[in-house]
């Protein structure tokens, strides 16, 4: 790994009730800042597979589709990148920081951070869970 965090505590909060459960359903994704995190990205069965082999665009109407001219270069320009399902690398990659010794705790949400008097991270508070506006307990 590239990481050591033996000597350090790293804990997530994660809303959803597992990692990955708010993530939109795809993507299209640049791969050079994965293979810096993990260089052997395709040997750990990252569920990175289908690489842009082609594009176009082109404007839908009610009458028809109008081809464009695609610019090589351009912000749109995904060749060589590749298409994921996003919930799939985010609960790989979850999986993999668990490896590493994160800590990760699904089902609670972060409210706000909390600050020592000089400044640094103390921690944060959590949203209530299980609580009713009135403060009763849910049933």
């Amino acid at each position: 790994w590239i990481c050591d965090f033996s000597d350090i505590r790293v804990c997530v909060v994660e809303k959803g009730a597992e990692v990955g459960a708010h993530t939109l359903s795809g993507a299209v994704i640049d791969v050079r800042a994965l293979s810096e995190l993990f260089p052997n990205w395709q040997e750990l069965d990252a569920p990175v597979h289908q690489k842009v082999t082609s594009q176009s665009m082109a404007i839908l109407t009610r009458k028809g589709r109008y081809a464009l001219p695609f610019v090589r270069g351009s912000p749109l320009d995904n060749m060589g990148n590749y298409i994921v399902r996003l919930g799939h690398l985010v609960k790989w990659l979850g999986e993999k920081a668990t490896e590493m010794g994160v800590e990760i705790y699904p089902g609670i949400a972060a409210q706000e951070i909390l600050f020592h008097d000089d400044e640094s991270v103390k921690g944060i508070a959590t949203t209530d869970v299980g609580i009713m506006k009135d403060g009763a307990p849910k049933v």
